[in-house]
């Protein structure tokens, strides 16, 4: 009998980040699905489109929003220049982003074991579904250099 945390698509997430505040009301929720109807059924917005849309709008930090914005922040990368390995901790970011600079600064055990077990199980799914070869799969490496002034982090 209560709002709680998830549930929502990519297209709900875009939505209230576009057009709605963060309210858990009923009513928000109502227009969050109202909206999403609109652009899902009636506009037939691609899905391509409504991800790329969603990528430049994510928080990926405090106040730091887009996956552009993350490389260069991050890795200080353009998007393009991105390993597997810094793709892979990108997505790792997107459902907690407020907690995971400061979990990175402080070299917090909990971030590794989490972010290790992360990479292996997404890059095993990438292997499973062939987007990524076995090699490429068998040289994930478990350090991850990050850009200057953020330093290296062991798994």
């Amino acid at each position: 009998r209560r709002l709680a945390r998830g549930g929502s698509t990519i297209t709900m997430q875009l939505i209230r980040n576009l057009y709605l505040d963060n309210s858990k009301t009923f009513s928000r929720k109502m227009e969050e699905i109202i909206l999403t109807w609109i652009i899902e059924d009636q506009l037939h917005v691609p899905k391509d489109k409504i991800l790329e849309l969603y990528f430049n709008r994510i928080e990926m930090g405090p106040a730091l929003y887009g996956i552009k914005n993350a490389a260069m922040f991050y890795f200080n990368k353009r998007v393009e220049d991105l390993t597997l390995l810094d793709s892979l901790v990108l997505s790792y970011i997107i459902p907690r982003p407020k907690f995971f600079l400061p979990a990175l600064i402080s070299q917090s055990q909990i971030l590794k074991k989490n972010l290790k077990l992360h990479l292996k199980k997404y890059a095993l799914i990438m292997s499973q579904r062939e987007l990524i070869t076995k090699d490429e799969f068998k040289k994930i490496q478990y350090t991850i250099q990050f850009s200057k002034t953020l330093g290296k982090l062991e798994l």
